[in-house]
């Protein structure tokens, strides 16, 4: 793990303001790791430049304290809420389809997310049950 830690893809400042604990499971935790050793740090290598993790692991209770999908890769450990700096969002996640197409890797969802002026991308490299779907869409509030 190079560029990413477990610490970073578990911290929440909802969970925190409600005193939620955001721990992971053994199980979680070990698809955390493979998140970030298969994808999210060779990912950011091949970035060349820092990409921050807004939102990465959530507990149920969590998730379901931010208004989460029923059943958001969130939960699982393989998926995170990603942004960038200097370079656009969307060029960050035409970034991210290329890189894992050209690894020949499949993915869940990879989605443009806005909400408030805050852009970022949400990039679940696997979803609930394991399941890839290749989905790729907008979602502007």
């Amino acid at each position: 793990m190079k560029y990413f830690s477990i610490s970073e893809l578990v911290k929440s400042e909802t969970a925190a303001r409600l005193k939620i604990n955001n721990s992971p499971s053994e199980q979680i935790e070990r698809n955390l790791k493979e998140f970030v050793e298969t994808i999210l740090d060779p990912i950011r290598e091949a970035w060349g430049r820092p990409i921050y993790v807004n939102s990465g692991y959530r507990c149920p209770r969590l998730n379901s304290a931010v208004g989460g999908a029923r059943y958001s890769g969130h939960m699982y450990g393989w998926c995170a809420d990603l942004r960038v700096k200097d370079r656009s969002i969307r060029e960050f996640a035409d970034f991210i389809k290329g890189w894992m197409k050209k690894k020949g890797y499949s993915f869940d969802e990879i989605l443009f997310e806005s909400s408030g002026g805050v852009q970022w991308v949400h990039f679940a490299w696997k979803g609930y049950g394991g399941r890839q779907r290749m989905k790729c869409f907008d979602i502007v509030k």
